[in-house]
């Protein structure tokens, strides 16, 4: 039994946990309030009337689904799914283990668990993943009194080796772009969209005609649940991305597309906006006339033809890589890339050396400038206004 302070609700929390019984949890805004109801607490279990109710015997199966199901309110649906993946595999073990109720699951059968991945090869990041996914379940549960306890509270967190952060060179996006034809014509949009605007799998496929305009809007209605509220963001279309969007918005339209049409604009984000639209709240991405569940299946076979190996998340790279060899201000990047802090947006800016041997520097700026692009560049007036530099970049 005790009081303690939860940063991230901002609330006290009074704590009760006895063998054999699950822990009962209470949370008050005012520290007052929380001491006031442990005295009463402790009075009560002084005088034998605190009454502990029994922990309900649960499968471990009903549980997991019970919890995926819970989870699918709150998280996005690519996270989900990895846990509901993760926790099937504990699930497994655990059944093998003739752990079948939740409450049969003792430290000594976590712990054979972790040693079993660690056997089988799994990376220390992995093993971190899993280990993330049943603390989770664990304080669904033990907040449900399901469970008396945590059950990785005898794992420790695993020391991983920094991951490298690949890009795109020069060259390789237009073989993309080009190997984006008949059956995966509409592939041609969604590599634009993350290479150019640094969109995630997710926010491209849940795109709708709405959402571009100006600029490329991912919104918190978004059909993929954005990863975090920092996701919400509206980032600017340059010049390449318009073209490609042109064409597709074309090809999307073209049953619905006026006999007469006014002189072509001068510029393809004028025109993207002189054409007509299809449904506002119509998916941008769509295969046959369907909106694209996964576009992985065919970002491989592009890919492939192509002969570029890479993924759709290292088009996203490629963008913060070209943006920060710009000398896109680190806060701009962050808020264009929807990343939580600046701390992840500084890892593009280690890329962006390589690019130096293959692209010439914009007017204002020179190699020694891009090794800090806040400082030395913030006089031009690319760096005023972001949209231009970033522009300059565009291949």
């Amino acid at each position: 039994m005790g009081l303690t302070y939860e940063k991230a609700r901002k609330k006290w929390v009074v704590q009760i946990r006895r063998k054999g019984r699950p822990r009962i949890v209470e949370r008050f805004d005012r520290h007052k309030d929380a001491a006031r109801r442990l005295d009463v607490l402790k009075a009560r279990e002084l005088a034998g009337k605190l009454d502990l109710p029994a922990i309900t015997p649960r499968l471990l199966a009903q549980s997991i689904d019970e919890y995926l199901e819970h989870a699918a309110t709150e998280k996005a649906p690519s996270t989900v799914s990895s846990e509901g993946y993760a926790l099937r595999v504990f699930q497994a073990f655990a059944e093998s283990q003739r752990a079948v109720l939740l409450s049969d699951l003792a430290p000594q059968i976590v712990l054979r668990y972790f040693d079993k991945l660690a056997r089988d090869g799994q990376s220390p990041a992995t093993r971190n993943r899993h280990r993330a996914y049943l603390s989770s379940f664990s304080k669904w549960a033990m907040d449900r009194q399901l469970l008396q306890g945590s059950l990785v509270g005898a794992i420790q967190a695993l020391r991983e080796a920094k991951a490298s952060v690949r890009h795109l060179m020069p060259g390789e996006v237009e073989k993309l772009l080009d190997a984006a034809h008949g059956r995966n014509a509409h592939m041609r949009p969604v590599i634009a969209l993350a290479v150019y605007a640094g969109l995630r799998h997710g926010e491209i496929l849940g795109l709708r005609w709405r959402d571009v305009d100006g600029a490329v809007h991912v919104r918190s209605d978004n059909a993929f649940r954005p990863k975090s509220a920092a996701s919400i963001r509206s980032i600017p279309i340059v010049p390449p991305l318009a073209a490609i969007l042109d064409t597709w918005r074309e090809a999307s339209t073209r049953d619905q597309r006026p006999k007469t049409r006014d002189p072509k604009p001068e510029t393809p984000k004028q025109r993207l906006r002189a054409l007509p639209n299809p449904k506002p709240d119509s998916p941008l991405i769509t295969f046959r006339g369907r909106p694209l569940k996964s576009a992985k299946k065919a970002m491989a076979t592009v890919a492939a033809a192509a002969g570029v190996t890479t993924g759709l998340h290292v088009l996203r790279h490629t963008f913060g890589a070209r943006c920060a060899f710009a000398g896109i201000p680190p806060e701009v990047l962050r808020q264009w890339m929807g990343h939580g802090s600046l701390e992840m947006v500084l890892r593009y800016s280690r890329l962006a050396p390589a690019l130096l041997s293959h692209f010439q520097p914009p007017s204002g700026l020179s190699p020694a400038a891009n090794e800090r692009p806040v400082r030395q560049a913030q006089g031009s007036p690319e760096t005023r206004d972001p949209k231009r530099l970033l522009a300059k970049q565009a291949p």
